[in-house]
């Protein structure tokens, strides 16, 4: 509809450039462009009306109505990356969480173990020096 719009606002701002209607034959698209089409070299010039101010007006009435649209869905889109944005630091944060606790977790098993490790080697001391034949 965009297109359709620009084209007619440039039809009737420049009545007297030749405009050309060409079809690729590759994609089957329709272009309008201001030289012969080079496919077929015998390509006329469409003729073109000037467009009446009712229709410009519609013209120009779609043209904001497709801009107004196209602003709320950028802003929709920069709300919904937002929310994403928030969603991934709240993950983040979550995961920062959990191998923090995981890092506290193993420094307490090492504690642990270190603690009883000590605790069998004062145990072992004590028994030596009770009984020096006691292998501990």
């Amino acid at each position: 509809m965009i297109k359709f719009a620009v084209l007619l606002m440039m039809i009737s701002a420049s009545a007297h450039a030749e405009v050309y209607k060409c079809t690729d034959a590759k994609e089957g698209g329709v272009k309008f462009q201001r030289n012969p089409c080079s496919s077929d070299p015998e390509s006329h010039p469409m003729e073109l009306r000037k467009a009446s101010p009712s229709t410009l007006e519609k013209i120009k009435r779609e043209a904001l109505r497709q801009q107004i649209a196209d602003e709320k869905w950028r802003e929709e889109n920069r709300k919904e990356e937002k929310h994403q944005a928030e969603l991934n630091a709240i993950s983040a944060r979550a995961m920062a969480d959990e191998q923090w606790l995981e890092y506290i977790h193993q420094q307490r098993v090492e504690s642990a173990e270190r603690e009883a490790r000590w605790a069998h080697e004062d145990y072992c001391r004590t028994r030596t020096r009770i009984n020096p034949s006691d292998g501990c």
